[in-house]
């Protein structure tokens, strides 16, 4: 064919696919998707790959939540991620105070927003040390409230280079944080009471046979019920943060202790030992004395106060039962009574943690930094983040990665696949079946045995047994096993069509002429089915992009790659369609369907085109 007459053939084309309108649209999604693919280093994170997979990098990122286009569909706006730094000295402040560094961070919560922050992140230290250097820093957090309210978060923990701070995820903090509200509710925290075997124990009047062992006496009374000469319920009062300091030693293996108490004057609160549904007995009408003990062995050395021995209980009650429960609104929440029918102590508590009124205004995290010779802290890479109930362009999956940029990074894998495959197979299937139709006879009938048989094996089982196998299959194993079943139907029908053109006269006369079997397939027989490779190739990316998709989905795809089919299988995974994560699973599935649907427009427009029959006048 001459140049012209391919150029004149080429503008025929163009001219006709310009007039298919799905064509048309199939080509502008097309391009849509080729310039977002090609973009996502520009449009995300350059090596979002490598990250995707890395739990550090995401830690400053909010779990599970909405885009933030979301709030234009709500009532009440959801709080937004705020990010402070070193640098920002708008919000962020650096003072010394008695020796200590203080950096205090100011957060608006500001009215018209249902919930504070979904968490608070403090990452970034840099401390180096002195060889021989015998302590560390010691690291404390506060949160100032609206309402005066200055809970403690951490308490003296060690500050290194991998020092982070994670409320909300960190059960030791969500600990602090629920003892915070059970003491401002006034409520109580249960502890079970099992005569001998506890390792906290009450000492009661002899009557009730309990043994005496070395004791420490609480300041407040004891409420027991007895029942056949055995106790069964006790509430022990006595004041909440009231330090009581425990020396002890253990010398033949019994307990001598020194007990120090100071006087304060913090709210009276009950800790309640046992369980049961009794009618608790004041002994001669009035609460009496109580004391309680540790066994040998079961001395705690952290516990230096009451109070945290009580924290270390509430922590067990955190870890087991209230994990479950978010117990970073409650810090962003009034606590006020008034705000919640009057009600006090355990219904209290009961209904922060429930229904949590939102306390707008100016909150303040207080980041003492405690020195320790010998050590310097660097903060020119602090971060503190407020971590936001709504994110991004696509919100967060279960480990707060960015679905927005899985989503374009996505696309990249399911048009290299796609393309890759259909173009594969369909080369391969129009190759094989020319030159079956062409050569005839034995070597036809061989080739066509073998494509049967390939046929016949069913791919997906086939699939599905490798990976468990395997473990999972790399993409390109995928791609390779995918072109390796998907080249068959091809073949079948370019033979048909083969068949026909073996018996034009330019092929008896190319024969004539003495050229080979190569020549004559290569030159004569296959651009004359071009027109229909190029259709299939359009037809043939939607299935080799879902094939891709269900693998993944089904949990044997490359785990290493960011696909949308693992996205999808990790939502399964985390139940994600059940708990109303729709934007974790509705926009991989729409991208799926997206180019599915772009080139089978493509495809069908193309089939109008250079098929004859299916030519409209």
């Amino acid at each position: 064919m001459r140049w012209v007459d391919f150029k004149e053939s080429l503008q025929d084309f163009v001219n006709e696919f310009k007039r298919e309108k799905t064509g048309m649209l199939g080509l502008a999604l097309l391009i849509l998707l080729i310039v977002v693919a090609a973009g996502a280093p520009i449009l995300t994170i350059p090596d979002f790959p490598d990250k995707w997979r890395d739990p550090q990098y995401w830690q400053t990122y909010p779990h599970t939540v909405p885009p933030t286009w979301y709030n234009k569909f709500i009532s009440k706006d959801l709080m937004p991620q705020v990010v402070y730094t070193i640098s920002d000295k708008e919000h962020v402040t650096i003072t010394d105070q008695n020796g200590n560094q203080v950096i205090v961070a100011k957060y608006d919560l500001p009215d018209g927003y249902y919930y504070g922050p979904k968490g608070i992140v403090v990452t970034g230290f840099n401390v180096t040390t002195k060889p021989g250097t015998p302590f560390l820093p010691k690291l404390s957090v506060y949160l100032e409230r609206p309402d005066g309210q200055k809970v403690l978060l951490v308490k003296d923990i060690d500050l290194n280079s991998g020092t982070s701070v994670s409320v909300g995820r960190d059960s030791k903090i969500s600990a602090r944080m629920y003892l915070w509200l059970v003491k401002t509710a006034d409520g109580t925290i249960d502890i079970q009471l099992t005569p001998g075997t506890g390792r906290i124990r009450l000492s009661f009047p002899s009557d009730l046979g309990i043994p005496s062992y070395k004791q420490f006496t609480i300041a407040g009374g004891v409420v027991y019920t007895k029942v056949n000469g055995t106790i069964t319920n006790a509430v022990v009062k006595f004041r909440m943060g009231t330090p009581i300091k425990i020396n002890a030693n253990v010398t033949n293996g019994q307990i001598q202790t020194t007990v120090s108490r100071a006087t304060m004057t913090y709210q009276e609160t009950q800790f309640k030992f046992g369980s049961g549904n009794v009618v608790l007995t004041v002994v001669n009408g009035s609460a009496v004395n109580g004391t309680a003990y540790f066994k040998s062995g079961e001395i705690n050395p952290m516990a230096e106060t009451l109070e945290e021995y009580i924290y270390s209980v509430a922590l067990d009650k955190v870890q087991s039962s209230l994990l479950i429960k978010d117990l970073v609104r409650p810090l962003f929440a009034s606590t006020d009574p008034k705000d919640y029918g009057g009600v006090t102590g355990d219904k209290l508590v009961e209904a922060v943690l429930d229904n949590p009124k939102t306390l707008h205004g100016t909150y303040k995290l207080d980041i003492v930094v405690t020195p320790a010779p010998g050590v310097q802290v660097n903060l020119d890479n602090l971060k503190i983040v407020f971590m936001g109930r709504v994110y991004g362009h696509m919100g967060t999956d279960y480990q707060g990665r960015d679905l927005w940029a899985a989503l374009i990074w996505g696309s990249r894998i399911s048009l290299v696949i796609g393309i890759t495959v259909s173009l594969l197979s369909t080369i391969i299937g129009i190759i094989y079946g020319v030159t079956s139709a062409y050569l005839g006879g034995n070597a036809d009938e061989i080739l066509m045995r073998i494509n049967e048989l390939f046929s016949s094996i069913p791919s997906l089982p086939i699939l599905i047994l490798l990976g468990a196998t395997m473990g999972h299959i790399s993409l390109s194993m995928m791609v390779l096993l995918l072109v390796i079943f998907g080249w068959m139907g091809v073949a079948r029908i370019s033979r048909s069509m083969a068949l026909q053109i073996k018996e034009q006269t330019y092929i008896e006369a190319a024969k004539a002429l003495g050229a080979g079997t190569g020549r004559i397939v290569f030159k004569h027989m296959l651009p004359q089915l071009l027109p229909y490779a190029f259709a299939v190739i359009a037809l043939g990316v939607p299935v080799a992009v879902i094939s891709e998709a269900s693998l993944s989905f089904l949990g044997l795809g490359d785990p290493t790659a960011v696909t949308w089919g693992q996205i999808l299988h990790d939502a399964e995974v985390q139940s994600a369609a059940t708990k109303g994560y729709w934007w974790w699973v509705l926009p991989p599935g729409l991208g799926i369907a997206t180019v599915g649907l772009t080139f089978v427009l493509i495809g069908t427009a193309l089939d109008r085109i250079l098929n004859p029959r299916l030519r409209r006048l």
